[in-house]
């Protein structure tokens, strides 16, 4: 009888051994795991980013943004239309999570980003075409919650609360006039609001 006591002890003692054996390896590869994001719902511009959790409370990412765009527009008694509007935005960003919930983390980041925008415009009563190029080195300080909805997946309501960014400006008004730039500083605040979905692997 105390043979079979101790017999059924040590199975029950080497099963939950198991159980936190194997909840320690999911947790261990749930602080290192890869993943994919993408923006929602924005229709001038999206973002993709590839994220790497080096911890539980720590991520790295990199992002690339991209927008573009072909539309008419009015100013007055001359119409313009955007022949071609193009962006490009790419940079690292590391993140510090903290957790509220096993789900629910709310972060904090900082992202050095380059960017590059052209936009042209042309004037249709002159078929006269304005051309305007940005080159852009910035840092954004990011905000955000990112609640994970089922294993592997989550979505992310991320905030741009700060910019900083240096822009050189190029306009190229046609053959006959010089092209003017103009370098410029930039202090934004309260950017941009997005929703991201995220799949991990």
């Amino acid at each position: 009888m105390r043979t079979s006591i101790a017999v059924i002890l040590c199975v029950i003692i080497t099963g939950f051994q198991s159980i936190l054996a194997g909840s320690h390896a999911t947790e261990n590869n749930a602080d290192s795991r890869w993943g994919f994001s993408a923006e929602l719902f924005n229709q001038d511009a999206t973002e993709l980013s590839v994220s790497k959790k080096v911890s539980r409370t720590t991520m790295l990412l990199f992002s690339i943004g991209l927008g573009w765009s072909d539309v008419e527009e009015e100013h007055g008694l001359e119409s313009y239309r955007t022949v071609n509007e193009f962006l490009i935005t790419a940079g690292p960003e590391i993140r510090r999570l903290y957790y509220r919930h096993p789900s629910i983390a709310l972060y904090a980041g900082i992202q050095p980003a380059a960017g590059y925008s052209r936009i042209s415009k042309e004037i249709v009563q002159t078929s006269a075409e304005d051309t305007r190029k940005t080159l852009s080195l910035g840092v954004n300080f990011t905000l955000g919650v990112e609640y994970e909805i089922i294993n592997n997946l989550s979505l992310s309501v991320h905030f741009l609360p700060l910019r900083y960014s240096y822009n050189e400006v190029t306009n190229e008004a046609g053959q006959n006039s010089p092209d003017i730039t103009t370098k410029v500083h930039h202090i934004q605040f309260a950017q941009q609001t997005g929703l991201y979905v995220r799949i991990y692997f």
